[in-house]
């Protein structure tokens, strides 16, 4: 069986490095950066420029604890036998517990570590007040009174950045279309196409995650003075 012996680090500790720089969306990111260096366990031979295959799991509260995500990738070993494999955390919730990296190669399990540290813009994510990406996959509605008048507003969020809004007085009906997408602060960006909401209109969002509401507002042109809404799939 092959094993790995990790950068910088005895035997099977976990080096993860974070990815410093910021997009040109000024977006905080969200991929890491993990290094490995593979040897030959009764030899201690660097395994240059071998085919492997690497599995990551991201597991909670132990090593052996349930799978949150994980990403299998066959790598080739440079010639100083070191392989890099990208790892996107960016729908991880962080704050359920603690959190270990398990890796396995060619289906063999070879260690464990737990990650010490989240930095904030992940954290955030799944912190009360920010709503991840994944979580806003879906369809969201809303009613407003205004003595006998009732306006109703659906939003329907795909996961392809597609979405469809639509406001009704139980009559008429309005509707558009566009891209979305959110960034690590919570704000999300609207490209909608008429017949009367046409531009980019770009939303602050506020997530209350005891009774699964969502704020949108800052912008009069798009939602007028903001809307609360409840997810209803």
């Amino acid at each position: 069986m092959k094993e790995l012996s990790i950068l910088r680090a005895k035997l099977f500790q976990i080096v993860l490095f974070w990815l410093c720089s910021l997009s040109a969306s000024a977006q905080i990111p969200s991929v890491m950066d993990y290094q490995i260096m593979a040897t030959n366990p009764k030899t201690g031979q660097v395994l240059a420029n071998k085919e492997l295959l690497v599995k990551i799991e991201l597991r909670l509260n132990s090593e052996n604890g349930e799978v949150i995500w994980s990403k299998e990738e066959a790598l080739t070993s440079s010639k100083s036998g070191i392989c890099t494999m990208s790892l996107d955390f960016a729908n991880v919730d962080w704050t359920l517990g603690s959190y270990y990296v398990k890796a396995f190669i060619d289906g063999e399990p070879i260690g464990a570590s737990q990650i010490k540290s989240v930095p904030f813009a992940l954290m955030a994510d799944g912190i009360n007040g920010v709503i991840t990406k994944n979580n806003l996959i879906g369809t969201w509605t809303a009613t407003q009174v205004e003595k006998d008048y009732k306006t109703y507003y659906t939003f329907v969020l795909e996961a392809n950045g597609n979405f469809v809004y639509t406001f009704s007085d139980g009559t008429n009906v309005e509707e558009c279309k566009g891209t979305w997408k959110i960034n690590n602060l919570g704000f999300i960006s609207f490209n909608a196409s008429g017949p009367y909401k046409i531009g980019k209109f770009v939303m602050f969002s506020v997530y209350d995650k005891e009774d699964k509401s969502l704020y949108l507002g800052g912008n009069d042109d798009f939602l007028g003075d903001g809307l609360a809404l409840k997810k209803s799939k």
